[in-house]
């Protein structure tokens, strides 16, 4: 019988380790706890069980019948399994039908660590387990969006760019993402972009 987290952190404390969780991520089998402390508590071994018990039990939560509703809802992370985006991963944030095919349903795939979107139908989408920090990370952009106070007019500097925002954030075509439209020097049009991809200095 593999040893859970809680023994480990309580084995910890009884021989006067101040174990404290520092940065708890989504989907982090160790939920915050650092790996080389533990590791001086329980092994190695015993650290790699954990994690791997971990993994298998995202990915028996996996299985099932879901609507394509629950994968938005439960915020289910898919890989391109073909086509110029194959290998990338995100999150379905929406979904919508298909430009190309009308007995398909096209995702909207969003990720987190780069902050990019990249369209894929349903038949290329391959559900995976959620990478740590997926789901938080998602959370906090949303979290950032709803709350940026950018109005229009404003300067604003994105990757060695300057610009000005001409539309304030907005939850647009049904993504819960924030969006603000900003005309950058130089571009003949406005483009849209992530609130959080912006800075209010150079």
């Amino acid at each position: 019988m593999s040893m859970t987290l809680e023994q480990a952190v309580q084995m910890g404390r009884a021989i006067g380790m101040d174990l404290q969780p520092k940065l708890n991520l989504s989907h982090d089998p160790l939920q915050g706890y650092e790996r080389n402390a533990l590791t001086r508590v329980i092994g190695n071994k015993a650290i790699a069980e954990m994690i791997s018990s971990f993994q298998k039990d995202l990915e028996k939560s996996l299985i099932g019948d879901f609507s394509l509703d629950d994968h938005i809802v439960h915020r289910h992370s898919f890989t391109v399994s073909r086509g110029k985006n194959k290998g990338f991963q995100g999150i379905a944030v929406r979904h919508m039908p298909s430009k190309y095919d009308e007995n398909d349903t096209t995702f909207v795939l969003y990720c987190p660590f780069k902050s990019e979107e990249v369209f894929c139908n349903t038949k290329s989408a391959k559900i995976t387990v959620w990478r740590v920090g997926e789901v938080s990370r998602l959370t906090n952009h949303i979290k950032m969006g709803s709350e940026s106070s950018l109005v229009r007019g404003q300067q604003v500097f994105g990757d060695k760019k300057v610009g000005v925002v001409v539309a304030t954030p907005k939850q647009r075509n049904g993504s819960p993402l924030y969006s603000i439209g900003v005309q950058w020097q130089g571009e003949a049009q406005e483009s849209w972009t992530f609130p959080h991809l912006v800075r209010l200095e150079a």
